[in-house]
């Protein structure tokens, strides 16, 4: 199964397939309505099991979200109580059996670079439904951090000289990828341990890598396969192998399997998604200042001093999940922190703070100890806009919302 997004664009003779099953005149009605536009999300967990979420906006009765393993069967109780099962039929093709009263249902699901063609027959009814989901164009630029790898750490070494082994295997720490697209242009800066290296790569077109320090020299080939799918063709100049890497861009993250044309060795790595906040920002708005920083126990005139202020901030990501910060700003620091672990902020005539910052769903969560006070933040990205809401002590009063830009 390929994990994405996906929207419905063609539906036909599932009137037929839910009336067979006994649903309600009205919810058939509604459920094949051509403004009910189905979307679900299909995820990859950690555990290999797949998580798929289903929204109806016609009839909300019908939405589902489930967690499954194939081959496993499971009860679903919601918006039916209904036992399921999927199974694989062959490369990218799926059967979905669901047991519904007295009525048995089959749905085959055939992914492709498109999106997904689903047909379903109900046993001993002779109908039969047909639904074709376009997957939608996931978010491409980011930042990229791998959780876990299966067999990447032997594959890699196995392209390695012998006596290059040792120095390689310390590659594996803390491995990211910054990923940004511009028209047919790939801009990658890939960290691997203290190793950073940075590309600028063409799709469709040659292009040459090598890594002197670790005996290696290939050509290789990118291109797009379909919505966030990507196709790497690496052909090792030092002993013949050719490499083939699916790269696949999700919401969550990115998944990456590749296979040695040769031995037919295969590995795959699994990265999450961080928030894309690499850059210099400048503050253009803020808006409930005042309020803010009243509650934060601000005096004048270092309060007017902050409301006037608007910084500008050049923020980098460093190995280890560690994030540098620094500020025009003539209250605010300069200061490096570890993403998940508690830091200390020396502020300018204000004394020390405590902070946490966490990533979570492409946001940027950062609780800080103020004093006696408890400070919420949480910052989201789109594009070149950063958008920082937070408030003090839970008080929606002291709210405030700063929009800034990265230029």
């Amino acid at each position: 199964m390929i994990p994405g997004e996906y929207v419905i664009v063609c539906r036909q003779g599932y009137a037929d397939v839910l009336t067979a099953m006994e649903f309600p005149a009205g919810l058939v009605e509604n459920y094949v309505h051509p403004d009910n536009k189905t979307t679900w999300s299909l995820c990859l967990n950690k555990d290999g099991s797949y998580t798929i979420n289903q929204d109806n906006p016609k009839t909300p009765e019908l939405n589902e979200s489930v967690t499954f393993k194939l081959g496993e069967e499971f009860t679903m109780k919601t918006p039916a109580p209904m036992k399921i099962l999927f199974t694989k039929l062959g490369e990218n093709k799926y059967l979905s059996t669901a047991k519904f009263g007295n009525h048995v249902s089959e749905s085959t699901l055939c992914f492709n670079n498109y999106g997904v063609h689903s047909t379903t027959t109900v046993q001993g009814k002779g109908v039969t439904g047909c639904e074709i989901y376009k997957k939608v164009d996931p978010k491409i630029d980011g930042y990229y951090v791998m959780e876990s790898e299966k067999n990447a750490v032997n594959f890699f070494l196995a392209t390695v000289p012998a006596d290059k082994r040792e120095e390689a295997k310390k590659m594996f720490n803390n491995v990211t990828l910054c990923f940004r697209r511009k028209g047919n242009q790939i801009d990658m800066v890939q960290t691997y341990g203290d190793f950073t290296k940075k590309q600028c790569i063409t799709l469709d077109e040659e292009y040459a890598d090598s890594e002197p320090a670790l005996g290696i020299e290939s050509k290789n080939i990118v291109t797009e396969t379909g919505p966030g799918a990507y196709k790497i063709i690496s052909k090792n100049m030092k002993n013949g192998s050719t490499m083939e890497i699916d790269i696949l861009f999700t919401n969550n993250g990115i998944l990456e399997k590749g296979v040695d044309k040769k031995t037919g060795n295969t590995f795959e790595m699994t990265y999450r998604r961080g928030l894309d906040l690499e850059g210099k920002w400048k503050m253009v708005t803020a808006s409930n200042m005042s309020s803010y920083l009243e509650m934060l126990g601000i005096p004048e005139p270092m309060k007017t001093e902050m409301m006037n202020d608007r910084p500008s901030v050049c923020i980098s990501r460093q190995a280890g999940d560690l994030i540098s910060l620094k500020s025009d700003s003539k209250l605010l620091p300069d200061m490096v922190y570890k993403i998940g672990e508690e830091f200390t902020i020396d502020m300018k005539e204000l004394g020390s703070s405590k902070a946490i910052v966490t990533e979570c769903n492409g946001e940027m969560l950062c609780v800080m100890k103020f004093g006696s006070k408890t400070v919420s933040q949480r910052t989201t990205i789109s594009g070149d806009f950063s958008i920082t809401e937070a408030e003090v002590d839970g008080n929606i009063a002291s709210r405030i919302k700063t929009i800034s830009i990265r230029e």
